[in-house]
């Protein structure tokens, strides 16, 4: 691999040593990956930027989740979780977590769900991921009433894992996780659905790490998401 040095050369008309390894040690956060967005993730990284932390966001049409909830008596989020580990296993670049300066790969996926505790407080869950829905649906069922019940978090670290944040209480139309240096692993994060005269909508915010995807992989990710919602049964 090169060095910092070797490979923003071309920067050193117009950029200085010292300022291009302050550039290396910094993180910026762009929100919207389209047209002009994605112009500017590629100047900040051609300009020597460290990380890049990327935001993009999309309405999804989620009325068959909403009727597939009610028909089946199982949770919106347990199912648009599973939509998302779907779309996610799509995508060879969700198995890759950018970590330390270092690029792991993973061979399963599974799906992060933050649970609210007996206590009042919160806990982390890891739900391993299956092509199996009701499999998943059941061990969603499992593992998240067994963390709220013992207020302990539970973490798979054989799996590559995709971070959800649903604020179910408020409409929002866009969302960036604040842990952007602390953890690089993708995130989704939604928040109430929107009922409309003929289907109901859902803004859903796509975070993700420019050393793991680009806007084009996101993009992918975000239509084949819609593409699994809009299959259920």
């Amino acid at each position: 691999m090169s060095s910092p040095q070797e490979r923003y050369k071309r920067n050193s008309k117009t950029i200085s040593l010292e300022e291009q390894q302050v550039m290396a040690g910094t993180t910026i956060t762009v929100i919207g990956c389209g047209g002009l967005g994605g112009f500017i993730i590629e100047g900040l990284a051609r300009s020597g930027v460290g990380t890049l932390r990327l935001v993009d966001f999309d309405t999804f049409d989620v009325s068959n989740l909403v009727k597939a909830s009610r028909k089946h008596g199982v949770k919106f989020n347990a199912l648009l979780c599973w939509c998302i580990g779907k779309a996610a296993t799509q995508t060879e670049e969700f198995y890759i977590l950018p970590e330390n300066g270092k690029l792991f790969q993973y061979d399963c996926i599974a799906v992060n769900v933050i649970v609210n505790n007996i206590k009042g407080g919160i806990n982390s869950c890891d739900i391993p991921y299956t092509d199996d829905m009701k499999g998943f649906l059941r061990e969603y069922d499992t593992l998240t009433k067994k963390v709220s019940t013992e207020c302990k978090s539970t973490f798979l670290e054989d799996h590559m894992i995709v971070g959800t944040s649903a604020m179910i209480q408020t409409e929002l139309d866009s969302i960036v996780n604040q842990y952007t240096d602390m953890f690089c692993n993708p995130m989704v994060m939604w928040g109430k659905y929107r009922k409309h005269w003929f289907k109901t909508t859902l803004p859903i915010s796509f975070q993700f790490h420019h050393t793991q995807m680009d806007g084009a992989h996101a993009a992918t990710f975000l239509a084949d998401l819609q593409h699994e919602i809009k299959r259920l049964a």
